[in-house]
């Protein structure tokens, strides 16, 4: 992540023939910037952080609204007891699905957390363990993240490096859209296209083919896997 709100500025105006601000202001262009940064990182889901909470014994359910910044979606959870280096990591399974988990024992059962589900919208949710942490420890969160807005011209546009051009082609169409200039519709298929490509590009931080389950547990090269169809 290396370019500034000055230079993607700069590069939008290029788009846009106005080297200065004349149709379209600085702020409305550094707007646009800053949607179009937090769409990337919405529909890519590129932006990956951590983040801790203390668990509590005797404690089923934790807010995340301490998390900051706030989660878009949580990748992965892990549990680890004070004083261990033991790191549990825990299986998700839908609210609704729960309940054939923890049965009638929702909140009886003590132990080491082996299943976590959620409860509510960021930055409002709820987290669940179960079972219920007998013993106080940490909960380590793996999530992705939207982008701190912008405002200093010095400050780095947080988008992957390489793909600031989508930040660039967003905020081109909609100052085109905002002008009802009919080029808008050329401009955000482009940028939908180049978003998709990064989506398969960076859904996997490697190229190498992964592993299938099948129903009996066995694991299959993907390669192998897709040979049957």
């Amino acid at each position: 992540m290396t370019a500034t709100l000055a230079q993607l500025r700069t590069r939008v105006r290029d788009r846009l023939d106005e080297a200065s601000a004349r149709h379209w202001t600085n702020t409305q262009i550094d707007g646009w910037i800053n949607d179009g940064a937090e769409d990337v990182a919405r529909e890519t889901e590129s932006l990956l952080t951590t983040g801790t909470v203390s668990a509590v014994a005797g404690t089923q359910t934790y807010s995340l609204a301490s998390l900051s910044p706030s989660p878009v979606r949580i990748h992965r959870i892990e549990y680890q007891r004070t004083g261990e280096s033991v790191k549990y990591p825990l299986e998700f399974r839908d609210f609704g699905v729960m309940d054939d988990t923890w049965g009638l024992s929702q909140s009886t059962h003590s132990g080491t957390p082996a299943y976590w589900t959620a409860w509510g919208f960021h930055p409002s949710m709820t987290l669940y363990l179960y079972p219920t942490p007998n013993a106080a420890g940490t909960i380590r969160l793996f999530y992705y993240r939207l982008p701190t807005r912008r405002s200093n011209d010095s400050d780095v546009v947080e988008v992957p490096d390489g793909w600031e051009n989508l930040v660039v082609d967003y905020a081109e169409y909609h100052a085109l859209r905002n002008d009802r200039d009919p080029r808008w519709q050329e401009a955000r298929a482009l940028y939908v296209e180049k978003l998709q490509t990064m989506i398969e590009r960076t859904v996997r931080p490697s190229d190498q083919p992964g592993h299938f389950v099948t129903d009996r547990g066995a694991y299959v090269p993907a390669w192998l896997y897709a040979m049957g169809d």
